[in-house]
């Protein structure tokens, strides 16, 4: 298989084409130009460097500070905090890192152009921090101005939060978090680094499919120190041992003892949505039951060097000290660290635990240097989760994003009290030979076309999230244009989503007042009863909410201009949203459907008509239409017109069809 460029799995480079490309790599150079280089030890850090970071932000992105407000927390951590219309929905928040690590000493001569001239040359952003991770503050930055610049405001809340020392002990992270927590604030999701490649799926035992990681948990980690004790003395006495081969004892004791190998429900996910992808034995038949099979993936996993660290907790002794300085003379004191990835289902508890029985002589000294447990793994089954990979699908269509973890700390397990979501996945797509050699390396540069395809996605992303919460386009009124996503949804995604949406955003709809009428006689004359007349906009686009009276959830859902969604929906439903419903009561004024066995979904295209006799609900030949999942409707939305006019006329056809739909009413 040849390997694609990064660039030619990019999608949909014409959207927003009002963005200022130029600009945006401009803003991201001079922010490489900061130096803000942190340390473990604080004394050595120049926090001028981020004050003029922090002066830049403020300079560059003057509607963000119109809007929202900027503020320092702990030592130098920024939170900004850009206030949504509906406190009824739960904030997201964007965060990243401020700091970068030191160049290698002695490298600084091989770097192309120089580690902190933000040069842009050769179609690259060059310099320390463009890939690890600038980039991603300044997208982030980028991606609010933009929305807020042209007139959008948001209804929820986002918070921008970036950290000052998340390469080195995390606390901006932590300040944040608790400064949230204190206000009584809980997330819907958290977006931090993590990914960033589009690599061949070859490890999973998919070569033919290009994967991105959505990380959904981070591992732990530990340091732990082994120390030892001797008088030293003459090499010709080294009655009981030396110093040094009991401490090597030690290490060879703990790296002869492996962790329990297990299959998280991470990269259980993972393998579950690669399961049709995986054409490389054994995995191709063990994928086809991941849960059975746990045990026997895991150890798949065990013999690959990509993914043994995803199973089990990985042991990797790191330093040495105390040694003699002549080859006659036994050393005296000495002590070890080895390194520690914590793999879900360990704890430094438990590791510290494991070591002290694994090693057989009782004189070496077990200590953590420092230690934190893994991180929750984030939820894959609510709106957060769900919004993200979306926004991502539609810019990198060709990949599949799959669940999976990242094996190095970031600052997102801070949030976790705060947040059951925290995602790792960056839009800023690199490739993974450029990732590989570039973070924390010489050279470190980024794709100015990455860079503006990544703004776009996190464009995207607050559309939906923040702009618009639970609505699956957006409609621009100067341009008279309805911005339709280029795929469609599937039914549970799209339940979700609109059980989330507010009164306020039910009226907002009410743009498309001229199509409310149509939409009205197709889903309530049709049946014979009238809606409480108090409110004519009940029905409107994009939105028409069941009140659900089983599980699975039904939902009656009019999408990218008219599209209207009925999918295996047993049982009782109730036409008409959430929020409508808590103002009209008593509530026999919204009719009830019963709904024939397993109907199927309605689409409406420009070719519905002809179609229609394919879906009639009740027809027994339609038994293959059944079985359809809703998933195989996206080829009659995929090209939706763009233009108002259009959507009228789908309407129009939809009304006309309004006949053929033989639902039964029960009152």
């Amino acid at each position: 298989m040849i390997q694609k460029k990064v660039t030619d799995f990019f999608a949909l480079e014409g959207n927003y084409p009002d963005l200022d490309g130029e600009g945006a790599a401009a803003r991201l150079s001079a922010a490489i130009r900061c130096k803000t280089i942190n340390y473990f030890d604080h004394s050595r850090t120049d926090y001028t460097e981020f004050d003029k970071l922090h002066a830049h932000i403020k300079a560059s992105y003057p509607n963000i500070m119109r809007v929202g407000t900027f503020e320092r927390i702990g030592h130098h951590a920024v939170l900004i905090t850009i206030p949504g219309s509906d406190a009824s929905l739960r904030p997201c928040l964007y965060m990243s890192h401020q700091d970068v690590v030191p160049v290698v000493e002695g490298t600084e001569q091989d770097w192309t152009h120089p580690a902190f001239s933000g040069d842009i040359a050769d179609g690259y952003i060059w310099g320390r921090g463009t890939l690890d991770i600038k980039e991603q503050v300044f997208g982030v930055l980028e991606a609010a101005e933009y929305l807020l610049a042209r007139g959008k405001s948001f209804a929820r809340t986002a918070y921008l939060a970036f950290g000052d020392d998340e390469e080195t002990i995390n606390l901006g992270a932590l300040a944040i978090a608790e400064h949230l927590k204190a206000q009584g604030v809980t997330l819907e999701f958290v977006l931090d680094e993590g990914g960033c490649k589009i690599e061949p799926g070859t490890a999973f035992g998919a070569p033919e499919t290009s994967i991105v990681s959505v990380q959904l948990m981070e591992k732990g980690y530990a340091d732990l120190e082994l120390s030892v004790h001797s008088i030293g003395g003459h090499s010709s006495r080294p009655y009981g041992g030396t110093s040094l081969g009991r401490l090597s004892g030690a290490i060879a004791d703990i790296t002869r003892a492996p962790f329990a190998v297990r299959l998280n429900s991470a990269m259980t996910g993972a393998f579950e949505t690669l399961a049709p992808y995986i054409t490389q034995e054994p995995l191709k038949t063990l994928v086809q039951d991941v849960a059975g099979n746990a045990d026997a993936i895991a150890a798949c996993c065990m013999g690959s060097p990509d993914l043994f660290p995803f199973v089990a907790t990985t042991i990797a002794p790191t330093m040495i000290r105390g040694g003699s300085a002549a080859c006659n003379v036994m050393p005296q004191d000495m002590q070890a660290v080895i390194n520690f990835r914590l793999a879900d289902g360990d704890t430094a508890e438990s590791v510290m635990e494991h070591c002290r029985a694994a090693v057989q002589d009782p004189t070496v000294e077990l200590r953590y240097q420092q230690a934190n447990d893994p991180s929750a793994i984030a939820r894959r089954d609510g709106y957060g989760y769900r919004t993200v990979v979306e926004s991502f699908q539609r810019y990198y269509p060709e990949a599949v994003f799959i669940p999976s973890m990242a094996v190095g700390a970031t600052d997102a397990h801070r949030y976790e009290e705060i947040c059951d979501t925290c995602l790792r996945c960056s839009p800023f797509m690199t490739e993974p030979a450029e990732a590989a050699s570039g973070v924390h390396g010489t050279n470190e540069r980024l794709l100015v076309r990455s860079y503006l395809q990544g703004i776009r996605v996190l464009i995207d992303l607050m559309e939906h999230a923040n702009v618009e919460p639970g609505i699956s386009f957006l409609f621009n009124e100067k341009a008279g244009a309805a911005q339709a996503a280029p795929a469609f949804l599937s039914c549970s995604v799209l339940a979700h989503r609109v059980d989330h949406i507010p009164e306020a955003q039910v009226k907002k709809a009410a743009i498309f007042e001229d199509l409310a009428e149509p939409l009205r006689l197709l889903f309530v004359d049709h049946f014979g009863e009238r809606v409480d007349p108090v409110d004519q906009g009940l029905i409107r686009l994009p939105v028409l909410l069941g009140n659900v009276a089983r599980e699975p959830r039904a939902v009656v859902l009019i999408v990218q201009g008219a599209w209207a969604a009925l999918h295996h929906l047993p049982g009782n439903i109730r036409i008409a949203p959430r929020a409508v419903q808590k103002r009209h009561e008593p509530r026999q004024h919204i009719p009830r459907l019963r709904l024939a066995e397993h109907v199927m979904a309605v689409g409406a295209v420009v070719d519905v008509r002809a179609r229609i006799g394919d879906l009639l609900l009740r027809d027994a030949e339609a038994l293959h239409v059944r079985k359809m999942r809703a998933e195989r409707l996206v080829d009659r939305v995929r090209h939706l017109p763009a233009q108002k006019a259009d959507l009228l006329k789908i309407v129009s056809l939809l009304d006309d069809c309004r006949k053929d739909l033989h639902i039964i009413l029960e009152v």
